[in-house]
């Protein structure tokens, strides 16, 4: 063999030899490309799955605080069929003022809270049927923020807010001075749709809104004070001649509070202090509820605002939104009342008294 021959060989081989590594090489990088294209997709699978789960649980614990709304609608109209047989009043020893204690369901579970919107002051009464200012609601509005230690002109600048007009009586509280902030915008001149209106009003910043928010409401028609359900602040609204503290240490040792505005109007608490009997009542039609839920660790608040038909004891949802309370003792109302265990007492499927919702 020549030596171009065994030349040509040598390089034959080492070519072949080259060849090789680059195709091991070469699988060897596919390989890891393969490996981290499964690995990423199994990363975004799991992250998949996870939200996936996320949307399901946390679609489940709305579902649960739903049915929550249904089951206080439910003891709502049961306290409505109660009190048509016995003290036809609302007060607060009866069921539907505790808070239900979670009840425990596939995995998830959910607390009710039911609270008198009666026994708050009614903002929109600050306005009469031509949509001007009642002046007698307004000095009883500014004797409650003066008890609170707000601002002074506070009651005028939510009335500028309420009245049809754009004349102010308090101040910087009209269209004139709103449309000067950044960014601008107008009195609402029309009743308040919901308490946090207030933060937009002139002199009430938030602290203001906490402690003032707790003791109002903002319903859809005049409505009366519940003497048996409203706290001392309210309570002090009736009449200055009133002593609030003594009206809530009586109510607390009748068994179903007062009766009748005349059993209060002619105890001797109530005796010369000049109260309109149109302002207060022992009922109550408006209520408010709220629920947490809770399904494998999601959880969902739900706050809803009930009409009840004082007549047939009807309810009707005015409104609803999945928000939570506020932390504050003030606000949280899962923190504030005592709770009781309404499991063996309600049942889910009682057809007798079940009210067609």
């Amino acid at each position: 063999m020549t030596s171009n021959a065994r030349l040509q060989q040598r390089l034959l081989k080492h070519s072949q030899h080259r060849q090789t590594g680059v195709a091991l090489i070469t699988m060897l990088m596919i390989f890891a490309i393969i490996t981290i294209m499964t690995a990423d997709s199994t990363e975004r699978m799991g992250l998949d799955i996870r939200k996936t789960g996320f949307y399901l649980h946390n679609a489940q614990a709305n579902e649960y605080a739903l049915g929550a709304e249904s089951l206080a609608r439910q003891i709502l109209f049961d306290d409505f069929e109660e009190d048509a047989k016995t003290s036809a009043n609302d007060h607060l020893t009866e069921l539907w003022n505790s808070v239900i204690i979670p009840v425990e369901y596939n995995g998830g579970e959910f607390e009710i809270v039911i609270r008198d919107l009666q026994s708050r002051y009614n903002l929109n009464n600050l306005l009469d049927e031509d949509g001007k200012i009642n002046p007698d609601e307004l000095i009883d509005f500014n004797a409650l923020l003066s008890k609170l230690s707000l601002a002074s002109n506070a009651a005028n600048n939510i009335a500028d807010w309420l009245d049809n007009d754009t004349t102010p009586i308090g101040y910087y509280s009209e269209d004139t001075s709103y449309l000067n902030k950044t960014p601008g915008y107008r009195a609402a001149n029309q009743s308040i749709v919901n308490s946090s209106e207030l933060l937009s009003v002139a002199e009430i910043d938030f602290e203001a809104y906490r402690i003032l928010s707790p003791l109002v409401a903002t319903l859809p028609s005049m409505t009366q004070i519940n003497i048996n359900t409203a706290p001392i602040s309210v309570l002090a609204m009736i009449s200055g001649k009133l002593d609030p503290e003594k009206i809530v240490t009586a109510r607390e040792l009748l068994p179903d509070g007062f009766t009748s505005t005349q059993e209060f109007l002619e105890s001797e608490m109530a005796s010369g202090a000049g109260i309109d009997e149109q302002r207060i009542s022992v009922n109550s039609e408006y209520f408010e509820v709220w629920i947490k839920s809770q399904f494998q660790q999601q959880y969902a608040y739900l706050h809803s605002v009930f009409y009840r038909d004082s007549r047939d004891g009807r309810i009707v949802l005015l409104g609803r939104t999945f928000s939570r309370p506020l932390d504050s003792a003030l606000h949280n109302p899962f923190t504030q009342a005592s709770s009781v265990d309404i499991k063996n007492d309600i049942k889910a499927d009682s057809s007798d008294n079940q009210q067609s919702l």
